[in-house]
């Protein structure tokens, strides 16, 4: 018998087992030790460390390999902080269709994942600090509400709901939603009858017109741009439907912005070439933008233009229905952007006017608009008091946003014909003389303020020029973004005398 040789020693034994097996009917049948580890394929340590590990409520505790320790635990919340600051340093633009709907933000179409991970790696050499895989970089980016632009209609979300929703979502806006389609098929159909129209008659001109998205210079490779803010540049189109001739009316945010104003004067511009010709009637057909197109100053403007026309006597413009404005000019607008995709280098906004001018095999006639072109339509609506217009003439309320149809006549000067329904069969009418200023009969016109360019981007743009290695180093371009700043500080100084000029007459009179 083998003794134990210290007899003050605890045993290794702590418990004894009884093994048993399945039987027949799910009966447990008792089996000796060996019979059981047979059966099983395992090892008594392997029982007995099983048995060690149940607690107390009948559970194996849970798994102990494996996991970070604390201090990776904090290296790895530090790379995350690392590469959510750096994702965030991009600068980011709305939807240019959906703004009010969607909640995402956009980067720079020249801009992919890659690209913005080895801008990270460069800068994380450079400065010798940790850098994070690619794994963890693109994980930070998807918890971001973020998207790389794609110049592309957005999707109709009453069609998308309808579409993708069940049955009770799908009746509740089942009227709308037929009404919707009636509208956008009853638009295309009086498209199709107006382009037949436009090819056999000759005094007739149909065209669309449509704001590009916004185009940003400098565009370089240089990385440095991918973190600044850049020019935005704006490019208005117009498609002559019958021979498929594209106008552009290009500026950039310097000159002005991208409002009812800006968008009518171009269309006045077009208007006044167009009557030239031997052309009587023209037809428009535009999105439904409201804050750009459906308001009560592009009207105020067509009513100002036939009253000077020499041969145009009649304007109708038409509104697609919402997100389905689908145009002639949507094909002018990926030309141009595949045009300056290709172009590796565009320094200055003159430049990426030659690129858009020569985007086609067919040159689009290109307008560089000046400030001086941009003409204060909303003042002259005021004055003829276009705004203050509540019920037409037959006693229905006006909601200039709910306008699908728009139509002028040379011979009836003061009113303004009306459809809130491409399905509507007769057109309502608003009278302006009712409503005209007495106190000032004349229509005077005026321009527009030039707009004032933020600090935070004169400041980007005035990098670009400076430093040991400048993106822009040649005396002309960087001569051009100089004289921005020159042209803001004039801007600033004159609207400060003015300011201190009513304070002092006001205290005068006082």
């Amino acid at each position: 018998m083998k003794r134990r040789q210290n007899m003050n020693a605890e045993s290794r034994k702590k418990a004894c087992y009884a093994y048993s097996l399945p039987g027949v009917n799910s009966e447990l049948l008792p089996v000796c030790r060996q019979m059981f580890l047979g059966t099983v394929g395992i090892s008594e340590r392997q029982v007995r460390t099983t048995m060690a590990k149940i607690q107390q409520h009948g559970h194996i505790e849970n798994e102990k390999r494996g996991g970070r320790p604390p201090k990776m635990l904090q290296r790895d919340r530090a790379l995350r902080d690392d590469v959510e600051r750096h994702i965030d340093r991009f600068p980011r633009m709305e939807s240019h269709y959906c703004r009010k709907k969607t909640s995402y933000q956009y980067l720079s179409p020249d801009l992919n994942l890659i690209k913005m991970y080895e801008l990270y790696q460069r800068e994380c050499c450079k400065e010798n600090r940790i850098t994070a895989s690619l794994s963890l970089y693109k994980d930070v980016f998807y918890t971001k509400k973020l998207k790389f632009h794609v110049p592309k209609k957005d999707v109709c979300g009453l069609c998308d709901t309808f579409n993708r929703g069940n049955q009770d979502e799908r009746d509740k806006i089942k009227g709308t939603y037929e009404k919707h389609i009636a509208e956008k098929q009853e638009v295309r159909k009086v498209k199709e009858v107006l382009k037949s129209k436009a090819n056999t008659d000759p005094s007739f001109l149909l065209a669309s017109f449509d704001l590009q998205q916004v185009l940003y210079v400098p565009k370089s490779a240089r990385g440095e741009l991918f973190y600044k803010r850049k020019l935005a540049c704006y490019n208005f189109t117009i498609c002559e439907i019958g021979k498929m001739d594209g106008f552009c009316y290009f500026w950039h945010e310097g000159i002005a912005r991208r409002g009812a104003n800006e968008i009518a004067s171009n269309v006045y511009h077009f208007l006044c070439e167009v009557d030239t010709r031997n052309v009587s009637d023209i037809a428009f057909f535009a999105d439904g933008c409201c804050g750009q197109n459906k308001n009560s100053i592009l009207p105020t403007m067509l009513g100002y233009f036939l009253k000077s026309s020499k041969k145009v006597e009649k304007i109708t413009v038409y509104f697609f229905e919402t997100n389905h404005g689908q145009n002639e000019g949507d094909c002018m607008h990926s030309v141009i952007e595949r045009s300056v995709k290709r172009t590796s280098e565009i320094m200055l906004p003159s430049q990426l006017a030659t690129v858009i001018r020569m985007a086609s095999k067919r040159p689009y006639r290109v307008t560089e608009v000046q400030t001086s072109d941009i003409t204060d339509w909303k003042q002259l609506a005021k004055d003829r008091g276009v705004l203050r217009v509540r019920t037409s003439e037959e006693g229905d309320a006006i909601d200039w946003t709910n306008f699908m149809v728009i139509q002028l006549n040379k011979e009836l000067p003061n009113k303004i014909f009306f459809k809130n329904s491409h399905l509507q069969m007769s057109f309502s009418s608003i009278n302006l003389e009712a409503n005209r200023r007495r106190s000032n009969p004349e229509e005077n016109l005026s321009m527009i303020e030039t707009p004032k360019i933020s600090n935070v981007k004169f400041e980007d743009l005035m990098t670009f020029c400076n430093g040991n290695t400048p993106v822009i180093y040649h005396p002309e371009h960087k001569a051009f973004y100089q004289m921005l700043l020159i042209r803001r500080t004039e801007i600033m100084c004159l609207s400060v005398l003015i300011k201190n000029f009513i304070i002092i007459k006001f205290d005068y009179f006082l």
